[in-house]
């Protein structure tokens, strides 16, 4: 697809419904954390490798290769190119707003492990830019909190449509001009009953 010269290099993407990672390729294209920040930005709308190398802090090298694995395992796609002082200059776009695992897959043979890496990946993410942002002092506030309770099935689908009403709510506020950034990572789920003594969740 090619798009006229004067293609901006952030375009807002709505209404593109939601993914499904089925495929253990998949699973491992969301294994790695810049991939997962990645999709992150590109859920907010279409950029460049510079807009993303801008926004990552990284160099646009580095960010091919992660463009070329997001890409074949069809989570991103290319929605636009312009010629840029003789050089191809791509946009990419997310495939869609929301991204969710499987659940059937979850527990099978030899796809568990497969499964859970890209739920590091996310946290890993987090505690990385938690820790980034301690040594530079910019944690002024933070929420940390972990909580086990017993719902009837109803309730957890009620908190369960809040929470990710509240999670849409947040997406719908990005400004992309505004000074400061944030992350929520969050995990509803339910538990087996409780973790054993020295075992991580």
């Amino acid at each position: 697809m090619t798009e006229p010269e004067n293609t901006p290099e952030r375009n807002p993407v709505k209404g593109r419904g939601s993914v499904v990672l089925s495929q253990p390729a998949q699973f491992r294209a969301v294994a790695s954390p810049i991939r997962v920040a990645i999709l992150e930005i590109l859920a907010h709308g279409s950029a460049t490798v510079r807009t993303l190398a801008g926004e990552l802090g990284v160099p646009r090298t580095r960010l091919y290769h992660h463009l070329k694995i997001l890409e074949a395992s069809q989570l991103i796609e290319v929605t636009g190119e312009r010629r840029v002082r003789g050089v191809i200059e791509r946009t990419y776009g997310s495939v869609a707003d929301e991204i969710s695992l499987d659940p059937g897959l979850l527990g099978q043979a030899g796809l568990e492990a497969v499964a859970r890496a890209p739920v590091r990946a996310a946290f890993r993410l987090a505690e990385s830019e938690l820790v980034a942002a301690a040594k530079s002092g910019q944690v002024s506030d933070v929420v940390l909190e972990q909580q086990g309770v017993r719902l009837e099935r109803e309730r957890y689908q009620q908190l369960r449509a809040r929470l990710i009403e509240w999670l849409d709510d947040l997406k719908d506020s990005h400004d992309p001009t505004a000074e400061l950034s944030i992350r929520a990572t969050v995990a509803l789920h339910p538990s087996a009953g409780g973790s054993p003594a020295g075992e991580e969740t």
